[in-house]
């Protein structure tokens, strides 16, 4: 090689460069091509329209309609075919932006036919209730699904929920509410029309009792013969008051354990560029939280009861407690 096809410092330099800027335009290619959209709207599915103010409607779209915005209507025929998360303008001009809604979003805008148990209360029963993949769980009170949506999520493709419910309308809505957001899900509920007191003296046995009802007191002959040892009776539960008595019923109750009670309040925050701190408005008390583990009691474990072991005086009557009772 002769000294002038030697490449100086400075050639090198500028073909490491030019090397350099190829590579980075083919990762911005490839990364281009990632982020390509691939999920668009549907006739039939549910979208959530999120305006300038942050303000959230929830709609089923259907070709042809178009829904009511606050101050403005949205067509349906302009959202399907659209990606997801783009934006289109309203009727008045106004430029919202249109999602896939949340399980959250989805439970909260959804239609109603009873009182929803909030996101709030809806992930500590999943996770403190220890809802697992393949648990066959009891639900007692369907209300409109919110709670439901959430256990057959939990309990994968191998679990199964099984809710009764009295009132046939609250059923329905539960239904369409839990078909909607998905087919799949709503193959795994099975709904009985029947009261749950009595229906639970007949169920299969089950891996969790979950109790959305007025009066779930009178449903612990039952939950106790539902459930498998060391499974978990759950309850949610509105007032003091049914909270009180449900504790002492379950104090009462041998296969029982002692409970556990939480209530849980949700905080937000406003984050923006000018303030970072809690919001004026707090979700407060929405429902008390109990749990029960079924334990096996002497008579069902075979064993000698404690009475016969170890005979208290007279005297001492009454004060002396089988801790394994």
């Amino acid at each position: 090689m002769t000294d002038s096809e030697i490449p100086t410092p400075e050639e090198e330099l500028t073909e490491e460069v030019s090397s350099s800027e190829e590579n980075n335009n083919e990762e911005l290619a490839r990364e281009l091509i990632i982020k390509e959209p691939t999920d668009f709207f549907k006739d039939g599915d549910p979208a959530l329209i999120v305006d300038r103010k942050m303000r959230k409607y929830l709609y089923f779209l259907k070709a042809g309609k178009n829904y009511k915005l606050r101050g403005g209507r949205i067509d349906c025929d302009s959202i399907i075919g659209l990606a997801v998360s783009d934006t289109v303008k309203s009727s008045t001009g106004e430029i919202v932006r249109v999602y896939r809604p949340s399980f959250e979003e989805y439970i909260l805008h959804m239609p109603r036919g009873a009182q929803i148990i909030s996101p709030k209360d809806i992930g500590p029963i999943l996770v403190w209730g220890d809802i697992f993949p393949g648990a066959h769980v009891i639900e007692a009170g369907i209300g409109s699904g919110s709670l439901t949506l959430g256990l057959l999520r939990a309990v994968g493709l191998k679990g199964k929920v099984t809710a009764y419910e009295l009132r046939e309308d609250f059923a329905k809505c539960a239904y369409n509410n839990i078909s909607t957001y998905s087919e799949e899900l709503a193959s795994r509920l099975e709904i009985r029309h029947q009261s749950v007191h009595e229906g639970l003296h007949e169920a299969e046995e089950a891996d969790r009792v979950v109790l959305d009802l007025p009066d779930p007191w009178n449903a612990l002959p039952g939950a106790a013969k539902a459930l498998k040892p060391n499974g978990y009776l759950i309850a949610y539960s509105p007032t003091i008051r049914q909270i009180d008595q449900l504790v002492q019923a379950i104090l009462d109750t041998p296969e029982f354990s002692s409970p556990d009670i939480i209530e849980t309040i949700q905080r937000p925050w406003i984050a923006d560029r000018l303030r970072l701190r809690p919001s004026l408005r707090i979700i407060g008390h929405t429902g008390f939280l109990l749990k029960s583990r079924r334990k096996l009691t002497r008579k069902e474990a075979g064993k000698i009861p404690f009475s016969e072991i170890e005979k208290p005086e007279e005297h001492d009557a009454g004060r002396i407690r089988d801790p394994l009772a």
